[in-house]
């Protein structure tokens, strides 16, 4: 019986200690070294144009827009959430709607989209993407990409006709 307790205690501190480590880590700050915004545009069937702007023509099926950070190279997985927010609810969630599996959620009036997923800081950039599709609507969207409480970078952009 005394061998049992110590074993429960010792897995028990163990566990802690994990718990401990993992929360520690995921708190850690990131470094930011740069920032930016980009549009992006399907010129051909295999090239794109990439541009920094904070306006994105609808152009539905053809223009993509997305931001990228550099950070400090670092040996360690981060959960970066992005909280983004368009100004009228679309038409589709293109991967999100009816898919038990993504990583991302979006709000009762489907006007915020929020995806929590895990980077890694070893090549010193994060990043995400995302492509207009027919039914997006027109004007002021905002990104905000988080680290825990810590925010990396905030994006505000206008979509135009």
């Amino acid at each position: 019986m005394r061998i049992h307790s110590v074993m429960v205690l010792a897995f028990s501190w163990l566990c802690a200690w994990m718990l401990l480590t993992i929360s520690s880590a995921q708190a850690q700050d990131i470094e930011v070294l740069d920032r930016y915004f980009y549009g992006e545009m399907a010129t051909s069937e295999s090239e794109n144009v990439r541009k920094k702007t904070n306006r994105i023509p609808n152009i539905p099926d053809k223009v993509c827009f997305g931001w990228v950070i550099a950070v400090k190279p670092a040996d360690r997985l981060v959960k970066i959430t992005e909280i983004f927010t368009l100004p009228a609810a679309p038409d589709n969630w293109g991967g999100v709607d009816d898919n038990p599996y993504s990583q991302t959620t979006t709000s009762s009036d489907r006007r915020i989209a929020t995806t929590n997923r895990f980077m890694a800081l070893k090549t010193g950039q994060l990043e995400n993407s995302w492509c207009l599709a027919e039914g997006d609507s027109s004007g002021d969207h905002h990104i905000i990409v988080l680290n825990a409480d810590q925010v990396l970078a905030e994006f505000q952009f206008e979509v135009y006709d």
